[in-house]
């Protein structure tokens, strides 16, 4: 399973690498993609917006977006290995869960 999970998220990461450098934003994937599963108080706003060059309310929009994007290709990752009559809120709530028990330096 965590094999599984861990296969699903480097797809999804990967397809999100691509489209951010396919329309020249590969910085802005380098500097968030570090930030996807943070939680607000580890994420330092600040820095991130200097590191960009951004205002730190445009910063945090595109920190919202970028998440956004990245669980929707999750979830059509996902989707690609299901059968017909599985339910992808429950395989999405179990991916969340494998995860989020994986170790960083699993």
């Amino acid at each position: 399973d965590v094999g599984w999970a861990a296969t699903i998220a480097e797809e999804a990461l990967r397809r999100l690498a691509e489209e951010c450098e396919s329309q020249g934003q590969g910085e802005l994937y380098r500097v968030l993609s570090p930030y996807l599963d943070a939680d607000r108080a580890e994420t330092c706003y600040r820095t991130l917006s200097v590191q960009l060059g951004v205002d730190q309310k445009l910063l945090k929009r595109l920190l919202h977006e970028f998440r956004k994007r990245f669980r929707t290709l999750l979830r059509e990752e996902v989707e690609k290995t299901m059968g017909d009559d599985a339910d992808l809120e429950d395989e999405i709530r179990y991916l969340c869960a494998v995860l989020s028990s994986i170790r960083p330096n699993e």
